[in-house]
């Protein structure tokens, strides 16, 4: 599709300046199609007509190109296409003008030893140069005009796609929080995993390259075997214990403190001091600070 449009795109810009270049060569020998054949300098003339011309419309499209780039974010679509409008005209404009004027007076110079001023230029072609300038600007504010509203409307329609799905995995994660923090306290035969250690003892549980610790007052750090921390957080008290991530189960009397990043995530600081990452993925945050104000009502910042 991309180089669809990128041959399309070149095949205008060399009809464009043929054509262009045809016109101004007509308008400068002051003849008409047919007359102009019996130009001996013909193809040199037009030629040299044409680059012109492609010299041109080469500067007003690259130039144009970067006036979003000073163009101010708007919350209006007016604002923003007026100031882009006024900018595409002052910057892609301006430098067009000034390249057609300075290719005519090197072409001049070139071919008679004449400076631009000592011809008819500022009097009969001029007109037409800032005529072409005007017609230029106005079509390539078209085309931005248009390709930046389809571009905006296929990421408004991406955007609602992504938010949609991205609702739906949190309802799902929703409802796996919810049965796991309103699931009865386990039995002690679900727990023999972990060795005999008593549950209020346990500071935080923590995988570290596929093995599995206990971090716990009286023992320290233990190594254990069986359930996975997932499988884990199912049957340890919801009240007491809590997965803040698929490599962390901490207590909640391990929770000295917690702040809130600039991102409203949060990072945890927990006691005895962890090694690993502690701060927790915007939806876990929002789970933790429901599972942290049920038990305590000092909140850190």
């Amino acid at each position: 599709m991309k180089r669809t449009v990128k041959k399309t795109m070149w095949l205008v810009f060399i009809l464009l300046s043929v054509a262009g270049g045809l016109v101004m060569y007509l308008i400068n020998e002051h003849e008409s199609l047919f007359e102009i054949l019996d130009d001996q300098y013909l193809i040199k003339n037009l030629s040299i007509s044409i680059a012109s011309v492609a010299l041109f419309l080469l500067v007003s499209y690259q130039s144009s190109r970067l006036v979003s780039k000073f163009v101010p974010y708007y919350q209006s679509k007016v604002a923003h296409y007026s100031c882009y409008f006024v900018l595409q005209f002052l910057i892609s404009g301006g430098l067009s003008l000034f390249t057609a004027i300075f290719s005519a007076a090197v072409i001049v110079y070139a071919d008679s030893g004449r400076w631009l001023g000592n011809t008819s230029y500022f009097s009969v072609d001029i007109y037409f140069v800032l005529l072409s300038t005007v017609f230029v600007q106005i079509v390539l504010f078209l085309i931005y005009f248009f390709v930046s509203s389809v571009q905006g409307r296929h990421r408004s329609e991406k955007l609602t796609v992504l938010l949609e799905s991205e609702y739906i995995k949190l309802l799902q994660e929703v409802a796996v929080r919810k049965l796991e923090m309103d699931s009865p306290a386990p039995e002690k035969q679900y727990l023999q995993e972990l060795d005999g250690i008593d549950l209020t003892d346990i500071n935080y549980i923590y995988s570290e390259q596929k093995i599995r610790y206990i971090q716990s007052e009286v023992r320290g750090k233990t190594m254990f075997e069986g359930l996975t921390l997932s499988e884990l957080s199912k049957v340890l008290p919801s009240d007491q214990f809590f997965l803040a991530s698929r490599h962390l189960i901490i207590n909640r009397r391990s929770v000295k403190s917690y702040k809130i990043l600039s991102n409203y995530n949060i990072e945890l600081e927990l006691d005895p001091p962890f090694h690993l990452k502690t701060t927790l993925s915007e939806t876990v945050t929002r789970f933790f600070k429901t599972w942290y104000m049920r038990g305590t009502d000092d909140l850190a910042d």
